[in-house]
C-alpha cells in the first residue's frame, strides 16, 4: 500500500512505493437504508387547558362563597356582626385581588404555548379536512402524508377512549404512546395535595355560611383565604414550570429534534427493543442498544409535528439499516511527474465509491448523495441506492480497488496529462493530511514551542499535521481545522505504477490545464492552483477575449451599417416625393419666360371702380 517515513512526532511524511496516478480518500464506513419504523408520541394540550380551568372554577366558587358569606350578615345586627361583616369583606377583596393576579399568570403562561403553537400553524401549515374527522390537522414542522395523519390521529383518539397507554403496530412499522409531560402536572403531589386542600377549604366556606353567625371566628375565614391563595401560587408554580417544560419541547422540535422529556432515554430504549424483534434479519438499529445508543438516536430521528385541535402528535422516524457494510471513499486524481513538468493521473469518473467489506458490492454516488446522508458515531446512513456486482464491473475506480494486479489499465481508467511549474496539495477529508505532487519543493513547518522546520518535498505524497503545527509550501498554507481520530491506514492507493503505461514523454499530443485535474471537486478542501501554475488558462482567457472583442467589433459595424443603410432609404423616399408633387422642368421654363414677357411688354390697364 504505502510506506511511511517518521521524520517528526508532530508531523510525518509519507511516500508511496508505487504512483498510480489516483487516490482514494476514505470517509467512513457506510451503511444503506431500506426502510423505517416510526414511533408516534402524542401530547394532550387539553390536560392544559382543563387543569387552568379548573383553577380558574375554584377561584369562581371560592370568591362567590365569600361574597356570599359577607352577604349572610344582616345590616341590623350588632356592632360586633356589622365589625365581622366589613372584616370578612375586606379579606374577601384582598382574596379577588390576589387570586386574580395569579389567574392573570396562568392565562399567560398558556397564551405563550398557544402562541407557539399558532406561529407555526401560520408559518408552516398544511391544512386539509376529512369528511370523516371534522377537525383541522396541521403540519407544524416536517412532512407527512396527510392520509398517514388522519389513521394515527383516528388510532390514538381510540387509544384514549379505551383508556390504552400503548400500541404496536408491527404491520405498519408504527409505535404509538403518549407523552411523559401528560401526566407529569395531574400526578405531582404538591399540586394534588394542594387542589385536594382547595376543595376543602370550600367545604368549610360553605358550611360556615350553613352555620350559626355566633359561632364563626373572624379569624377563620382569613385563614381559610390566606390557605386558598397559598394553595393557587403553589398549583401555578408546578402549572408554569410545566407549561415550560412544553415549550422546550416545542422549540426543540421546530428544529426536527425530539426532546428527552416527551419521551426518557430509557422509555425509548424499550420501544427500541420491541421494534428490534419484529425486524427481518437484514434489518437492524443503526445505534447501540443502551442508554448511550438513544442519546444519538435522539440526534439523528427526524421529527414531523402536527396538531388537531387538542393534540400534538411528534412522529419520530427511525432509520433501519441493511446489513451490507460498506467503506466510502473519495476519489482523487494525484498527478504523477514524468519530466519538464509534465504530470499524467487517472480522471476518477466518480467523485465517491463506496465498496462492501468483503468487495462483492459497490455503489457510485455523487457529491448532493453524500451530503444527504445522516452521521452516527460509527458511520454514515445513506439512501439505498442501486448496488452493482463487482465482478461484473467495467469501472475504473472499482478494478483498481478490488483487483491487485491490474494488466489492461488504458482500456477502463481515462489516462490524462498535464503541465505545470509548482506543486499541488489537497486536503483529505478523513484527516489532517494533504496529498501532494512536486517536483523539488521546499515546505516549511511552524509548530507550537518549535522552532521553523524546513523540509524538501519530492514526487508524490502525503504530508500530514498535528494540531499543533502548520506547514506553508509553494503558495499554500496548510492548518489542521479540526480533531480527527481516524488513520491513513484506511485510505487505499493502488500498488501499480502509472508511467509504466507512457513510453515516451514527447509523444503526447493532448495536454489538460491543471485546473481541469480538480474541476470535479469543488468544496471545502478544493485545490487551488497558483496563478503561475495555471499557463493553459492565461491562453485560454486571452483567447475567450480576442473572440469576445471581435464579436462586439462585429456587432458594431452591422449596426452602422444597418443605420447608414436605412437613412438612406429614408432620404430617397422623401425626395421622391417632394418631386412628385412640384411641376416639371419643362413646365416650369415656359411659366418662367410667360413672366418675363410681362415684365418686358405694357403694363396692365388700371381697373377703376
Amino acid at each position: 500500500m504505502e510506506s511511511l517515513i517518521k521524520t517528526e512526532p508532530l508531523y510525518n511524511i509519507s511516500y508511496a512505493k508505487e504512483s498510480p496516478g489516483i487516490y482514494f480518500d476514505y470517509i467512513s464506513d457506510m451503511h444503506t437504508t431500506a426502510a423505517n419504523w416510526e414511533i408516534a408520541i402524542y401530547l394532550n394540550v387539553s390536560i392544559y387547558q382543563a387543569h387552568y380551568l379548573q383553577i380558574k372554577n375554584f377561584q369562581i366558587e371560592t370568591l362567590g362563597l365569600c361574597n356570599e358569606a359577607t352577604e349572610s350578615f344582616s345590616n341590623e345586627c350588632s356592632f360586633l356582626c356589622l365589625k365581622k361583616k366589613f372584616y370578612t369583606s375586606d379579606i374577601c377583596s384582598l382574596f379577588k385581588n390576589t387570586s386574580e393576579k395569579v389567574l392573570t399568570e396562568f392565562e399567560f403562561e398558556t397564551n405563550k404555548l398557544l402562541q407557539i403553537v399558532e406561529e407555526q400553524d401560520h408559518s408552516k401549515h398544511k391544512r386539509n379536512v376529512a369528511s370523516s374527522i371534522k377537525e383541522m390537522i396541521y403540519t407544524l414542522f416536517g412532512s407527512i402524508k396527510i392520509d398517514d395523519v388522519y389513521k394515527l390521529y383516528s388510532n390514538i383518539r381510540t387509544m384514549i377512549k379505551n383508556g390504552q397507554k400503548s400500541q404496536n403496530l408491527a404491520e405498519s412499522k408504527l409505535i404509538i404512546t403518549p407523552a411523559n409531560t401528560n401526566d407529569a402536572i395531574m400526578i405531582n403531589k404538591p399540586s394534588i395535595d394542594a387542589t385536594t386542600e382547595i376543595q376543602n377549604n370550600i367545604r368549610q366556606i360553605r358550611r360556615f355560611i350553613l352555620s350559626e353567625r355566633e359561632e364563626f371566628s373572624d379569624e377563620n375565614i382569613k385563614i381559610i383565604l390566606e390557605n386558598q391563595i397559598l394553595n393557587l401560587k403553589l398549583i401555578y408554580n408546578q402549572y408554569a414550570l410545566e407549561i415550560g417544560k412544553i415549550i422546550q419541547i416545542l422549540h426543540s422540535a421546530m428544529y426536527g429534534k425530539l426532546h428527552p422529556l416527551v419521551i426518557s432515554s430509557n422509555q425509548l430504549l424499550d420501544k427500541i427493543k420491541l421494534i428490534k424483534l419484529n425486524l427481518s434479519p437484514d434489518l437492524n438499529i443503526p445505534v447501540k442498544l443502551d442508554v448511550s445508543g438513544m442519546s444519538e438516536l435522539y440526534r439523528i430521528m427526524q421529527t414531523t409535528i402536527v396538531k388537531s385541535n387538542d393534540l400534538i402528535i411528534f412522529i419520530n422516524t427511525i432509520p433501519l439499516v441493511l446489513s451490507n457494510m460498506y467503506k466510502l471513499y473519495n476519489v482523487l486524481p494525484n498527478p504523477v511527474y514524468l519530466e519538464n513538468n509534465r504530470f499524467m493521473f487517472i480522471q476518477p469518473r466518480f467523485k465517491f465509491i463506496a465498496i462492501t467489506i468483503d468487495q462483492e458490492y459497490f455503489i457510485n454516488l455523487s457529491e448532493n448523495d453524500v451530503s444527504l446522508c445522516t452521521d452516527t458515531n460509527r458511520f454514515k446512513i445513506c439512501k439505498n441506492f442501486l448496488a452493482k456486482r463487482v465482478v461484473t464491473s467495467n469501472e475504473c475506480e472499482i478494478n483498481l480497488i478490488s483487483y491487485s494486479d491490474v494488466t489492461e489499465l488504458a482500456d477502463f481508467c481515462k489516462i490524462k496529462y498535464t503541465s505545470f511549474k509548482h506543486g499541488i496539495f489537497h486536503k483529505l477529508m478523513s484527516s489532517n493530511s494533504w496529498i501532494f505532487t512536486v517536483t523539488n519543493q521546499n515546505v516549511i513547518l511552524t509548530c507550537f514551542n518549535v522552532d521553523s522546520i524546513t523540509e524538501v518535498l519530492t514526487g508524490s505524497g502525503i504530508l500530514s499535521l498535528s494540531e499543533q503545527c502548520s506547514a506553508i509550501s509553494g503558495g499554500y498554507r496548510m492548518i489542521p481545522f479540526r480533531t480527527i481520530y481516524s488513520e491513513l491506514k484506511s485510505d487505499f492507493i493502488p500498488t501499480m505504477n502509472l508511467t509504466k503505461y507512457i513510453h515516451n514523454v514527447n509523444t503526447i499530443k493532448e495536454y489538460v490545464s491543471p485546473e481541469v485535474v480538480f474541476s470535479k471537486y469543488k468544496d471545502d478542501n478544493e485545490v487551488t492552483i497558483p496563478k503561475d501554475n495555471l499557463d493553459y488558462k492565461k491562453s485560454s482567457i486571452y483567447i475567450n477575449c480576442y473572440v469576445i472583442g471581435l464579436i462586439i467589433l462585429c456587432c458594431l459595424l452591422i449596426i452602422i451599417l444597418s443605420i447608414i443603410t436605412i437613412k438612406k432609404i429614408f432620404n430617397f423616399k422623401k425626395i421622391k416625393n417632394v418631386n412628385v408633387n412640384q411641376p416639371s422642368s419643362t413646365e416650369q421654363n415656359k411659366q418662367n419666360q410667360d413672366e418675363l414677357k410681362i415684365r418686358k411688354g405694357k403694363s396692365l390697364p388700371k381697373i377703376i371702380v
